[in-house]
């Protein structure tokens, strides 16, 4: 026992020792602000020394920023070092807290008693209290110990972490000793709104923020899984050379022939830093395949045909809207008059479709949104956590890629009118093709007349 714990007046021995206080749910801190006013009011202080609230911080997503909040350890409970008297009895050493300073702890608000055997207060061990106090970065002897992580980790970094908890807007791992958190939008190629089935995986994830100091790691298995799939479509890609055979799955067959499925398809490069298909390329490797393979082989002519209606009119189609609501919370959320019953790919899916605010299209984008739409459904969304200038009422949303999931995927969800079209011509003009529906239209294939 250290010097600074100890000491024997009279024949008695005093110890400092740590007690734990039972309170009533969300008045810990009260707690430990009331008691530690009246112990310096009642001049106790020599006989109560530290009153704390155990807690550790951890980080959470608010307003689609990472912050760290602090979270109580041990809900409900609150740890006191106080005087004790060390004295012989029955059962062997024990200790007597001191009856003044019990009786005003024990009658303070909120307090519901201690924990022990009974009415009397049992100490924890050093080893426990060294335990505890390490674990909010105290020692025993009450010095503050520095946060400190040997770290040889480096934003990019992939390490392997294992799911520990699901937390609110995301999830926390571990890898090599080390805590870290993932946001939900970071967690796949699509948002998760269900960490809780990557609690106990263990998975791949690059590190996107280092915070020694404050002992934060940001990572993303987002970026693992998409930089994968790439790598595996680029080996695929490398393989194949125009003239080469490749073996394909007959799809369907109809009464004009068959159709042979190559797999996937002719995709839309939905982000600005994709690659559109060029067409051009694309179409010369076809004709030299079906000159070397099929002309000149008794099986010229064949018809050749491709299914690719998303390819043709997705670029070509934009849904413009007007952003109508705006609500801030733990996220930033704004609200436009569509909805998914104008573009369901995005709600249906999860898919990405760029989104620029007309007029901002050069400032910064500094706020993190999700864009909604206006139907009362969890997935009504065109975005969720997207980069974007800040939006005021009444700014045009422009959503881009929409010409193959608009208007044909459209419907009348909760009676949802669909809205007009428009086709801009190369000089500039504009011609309505197509008006926006009325009450009428939805009614019109009602008939109560035999009723």
């Amino acid at each position: 026992m250290t010097e600074a714990n100890e000491k024997v007046e009279d024949e008695v021995a005093y110890e400092k020792k740590w007690y734990i206080i039972h309170t009533y749910s969300g008045y810990e801190k009260k707690v430990a602000a009331d008691l530690e006013k009246r112990i310096e009011s009642l001049d106790l202080t020599d006989r109560v020394f530290r009153i704390l609230v155990p807690e550790e911080e951890v980080l959470e997503e608010k307003r689609g920023k990472m912050v760290k909040v602090p979270r109580k350890l041990f809900p409900s409970y609150v740890m006191i070092e106080m005087l004790s008297v060390r004295e012989e009895n029955e059962l062997g050493l024990g200790y007597r807290v001191d009856s003044d300073a019990w009786y005003v702890i024990r009658n303070t608000n909120g307090v519901t008693g201690f924990v022990g055997v009974g009415s009397d207060p049992i100490p924890l061990s050093d080893e426990e209290a060294t335990d505890l106090l390490s674990k909010i970065g105290i020692d025993i002897d009450g010095e503050e110990k520095a946060p400190r992580l040997d770290i040889n980790f480096k934003v990019g970094e992939v390490v392997t972490v294992k799911g520990t908890r699901a937390v609110k807007g995301g999830l926390s791992v571990e890898f090599e000793g080390l805590r870290g958190f993932i946001p939900a939008s970071m967690l796949d190629t699509r948002f998760v709104r269900n960490t809780e089935r990557f609690v106990g995986q263990e998975f791949e994830a690059k590190i996107k923020e280092v915070d020694p100091k404050e002992n934060r790691f940001i990572l993303s298995r987002r970026e693992v899984v998409e930089e994968k799939a790439a790598a595996a479509r680029a080996e695929v890609f490398s393989k194949l050379a125009v003239g080469d055979i490749v073996t394909g799955k007959v799809a369907r067959i109809t009464s004009f022939g068959a159709f042979i499925d190559l797999g996937g398809g002719i995709g839309v490069a939905y982000k600005p830093e994709q690659t559109p298909v060029d067409y051009k390329v694309l179409s010369a490797g076809v004709k030299a395949a079906y000159d070397r393979l099929i002309t000149g082989t008794g099986h010229s002519p064949i018809q050749l045909a491709y299914e690719c209606g998303r390819m043709v009119t997705g670029p070509y189609g934009y849904l413009v809207a007007t952003a109508i609501h705006k609500k801030d919370i733990y996220k930033h959320y704004i609200g436009l008059d569509a909805c998914m019953s104008n573009l369901m790919r995005p709600a249906l899916y999860g898919s990405y479709h760029h989104i620029t605010v007309m007029g901002k299209e050069n400032e910064p984008a500094n706020m993190t949104y999700d864009v909604t739409g206006s139907l009362c459904e969890n997935n009504d969304k065109f975005a969720i956590d997207r980069q974007l200038p800040k939006i005021d009422m009444g700014d045009r949303i422009v959503i881009h890629d929409a010409g193959a999931h608009g208007h044909a995927m459209g419907f009348n969800y909760n009676g949802k009118l669909r809205s007009a079209e428009l086709l801009l011509h190369e000089d500039g003009s504009v011609t309505q093709i197509r008006r926006a529906e009325t009450l009428d239209d939805y009614f019109a294939t009602l008939d109560f007349s035999n009723l």
